[in-house]
């Protein structure tokens, strides 16, 4: 996973697995397929015409869905490319991701999470809030050990001169 779309196309699946799989549990796994049976459960069974049902299902729906993240940007910080997505979650809530790659498995993964208890003010700190997360992502730096030169080998009869300071 050493390319920002492959890592975009993992996320992506990693949230729609976890979200949509069949038997629900702990942390809202399950949350979006349980959510749409609720959904036609309750939506169903009323006598309202169909255009009323339709409408009420989808309000409800936008409320207690998951969000998947479906748009992915690839932001430049210092020598560093990381893949971004930003997600709302309910309850006025906003959260921006910043990962990075690490291996063909794995990867980091740097979220700023925001609470929005007053939202008409949220534009006074937005600017703000984005400039720290740029300060604090480019302080990040990452090594690869497995990318790295071979150290020397420590002669066998101790150690060498600038092992002893």
């Amino acid at each position: 996973m050493n390319n920002r779309d492959t890592l975009a196309e993992a996320i992506r699946w990693d949230y729609e697995w976890y979200f949509e799989i069949a038997e629900p549990g702990k942390y809202g796994r399950g949350r979006n397929r349980e959510a749409r049976r609720k959904a036609e459960e309750v939506y169903k069974a009323r006598t309202s015409p169909e255009e009323l049902k339709r409408i009420q299902t989808d309000a409800y729906l936008t409320r207690a869905l998951q969000e998947i993240p479906a748009q992915f940007e690839t932001r430049h910080y210092g020598n560093q490319e990381w893949l971004y997505y930003a997600l709302e979650h309910e309850s006025n809530t906003t959260a921006h991701y910043y990962c990075q790659p690490l291996d063909e498995h794995y990867y980091l993964c740097v979220r700023f999470g925001y609470g929005i208890d007053l939202s008409a003010y949220f534009h006074l700190w937005q600017a703000d809030a984005e400039a720290a997360e740029q300060r604090i992502i480019e302080t990040v730096k990452l090594s690869f050990p497995n990318r790295l030169p071979a150290p020397e080998e420590k002669p066998a009869g101790g150690l060498r001169e600038s092992d002893a300071r």
